[in-house]
């Protein structure tokens, strides 16, 4: 048999089975929003700020638990993320860069081989003014703070060869590189061995190369770049 009860808020009669004896309102809408007169309610909303953009929140205890005290997902990533930046700053071994003095944090296990400077730009600036002789990775014999050092060298080794003597060559290699046997187009005069391994200027030892072959041997052995380019077993 159902029961005829009266909602507390519309006065209105309704009825309800048995089972449901307790109940006090006729429909959701007379159900309140909030508080301790919710039949949902569980300890009550508890009023707290987001963690990150300080917004008012009305939370539950299980909620603050469980989501922790923020407005939305982004503001959660935004703060966990500071905080996991400051952790892992606390166990990072701190430099300085050599040029401009800009705080550098730098790994443990990058602490040999990082933290000179801060940027590309201060890299450069570094290599032109405070590497210089064999502290330099580009270190020629001592001399690479030297000025055309290169091709004072070449000015200094014996023998000589006219200043027109590329159009011989150009006749005589048929206007065809020595190496790859493409047109010249464009050509580089080459020192058949070179003057680092003790080559001279003599008009015997220069050949006609195409750029990217001349690039290619650089100063290596004439045997071995040929054998390297599979000309030569």
């Amino acid at each position: 048999m159902p029961i005829y009860k009266k909602c507390i808020t519309c006065n209105n009669e309704f009825k309800v089975p048995p089972c449901r004896h307790k109940a006090l309102y006729c429909s959701q809408k007379c159900m309140p929003t909030g508080g301790k007169d919710n039949p949902n309610w569980k300890g009550g909303l508890i009023k707290t700020l987001c963690k990150q953009c300080n917004v008012e929140l009305n939370l539950k205890k299980k909620n603050i638990l469980e989501s922790g005290n923020f407005c939305s997902r982004s503001c959660s990533a935004i703060f966990n993320g500071k905080v996991m930046t400051i952790k892992a700053n606390e166990n990072r071994i701190k430099k300085y860069c050599k040029v401009c003095s800009t705080l550098i944090l730098i790994k443990k296990s990058h602490e040999h081989t990082e933290g000179t400077c801060c940027s590309r730009k201060c890299y450069a600036i570094y290599m032109t003014t405070s590497l210089l002789g064999k502290e330099n990775p580009n270190y020629k014999h001592g001399n690479a703070h030297i000025s055309n050092w290169y091709f004072g060298k070449r000015k200094e080794a014996a023998g000589s060869y006219p200043k027109d003597y590329y159009k011989t060559l150009l006749t005589l290699q048929n206007n065809q590189c020595i190496v790859c046997k493409n047109k010249l187009i464009k050509y580089h005069l080459d020192h058949i061995m070179p003057i680092a391994l003790g080559g001279t200027n003599d008009y015997k030892n220069i050949q006609l190369l195409c750029p990217t072959c001349n690039h290619q041997k650089h100063a290596k052995h004439p045997i071995d770049f040929m054998q390297q380019k599979g000309y030569l077993l």
